[in-house]
């Protein structure tokens, strides 16, 4: 059975949070989702005249792969999907779970660490790391920000590094300690 929801999610996606065009080429990353969700995303965007691309994943699917992956292979991934995604004028991701603990059993050491992520094109690619400056060390790498509005560029959400070390510490002790 066709459940309206769908449609009106698609439709505000498409018209309101992306604002697609005309011809304008946009990947649907439908993650657990149902199918049917899926279908009215792609009908919404050939509504509006935009080119839809689409990739399903399975929780399942992927924890598999990532079970016996290696770095080398993660990496090739990482570029392919860093390639097509610059090939893109819009991208949505849509979000499901059939089971929250899917990936319970794939070791910790197949997941990047900070190294990792810093050395990964795709990472520096959407900005989740950046260089920014710091007025003590100067060019510095930073976590780029996780939530971003529509025409903010990540540059705009970090507005400095943080204090310096001991910058808070004659607060510290004299209000918070008492004077210790």
């Amino acid at each position: 059975m066709h459940d309206p929801r769908f449609d009106q999610l698609a439709k505000l996606l498409v018209s309101h949070s992306t604002k697609l065009k005309r011809n304008e080429k946009v990947l649907i990353d439908a993650f657990d989702i149902p199918p049917e969700m899926t279908v009215a995303l792609i009908r919404a965007v050939r509504a509006a005249g935009a080119l839809p691309f689409v990739q399903t994943q399975q929780a399942l699917v992927g924890r598999e792969l990532a079970r016996e992956a290696n770095g080398a292979q993660f990496d090739l991934i990482a570029r392919h999907e860093l390639e097509r995604m610059r090939k893109m004028d819009a991208y949505i991701a849509l979000r499901g779970s059939n089971n929250i603990c899917e990936a319970a059993d794939v070791p910790a050491t197949r997941l990047y660490d900070i190294a990792d992520c810093v050395a990964d094109p795709h990472f520096r690619a959407r900005k989740a790391i950046m260089e920014v400056d710091d007025p003590l060390i100067g060019r510095t790498l930073h976590v780029g920000p996780a939530i971003r509005m529509d025409g903010d560029p990540p540059e705009a959400a970090i507005g400095w590094t943080g204090p310096a070390l001991g910058a808070h510490q004659a607060y510290v002790m004299e209000t918070l300690l008492g004077g210790l």
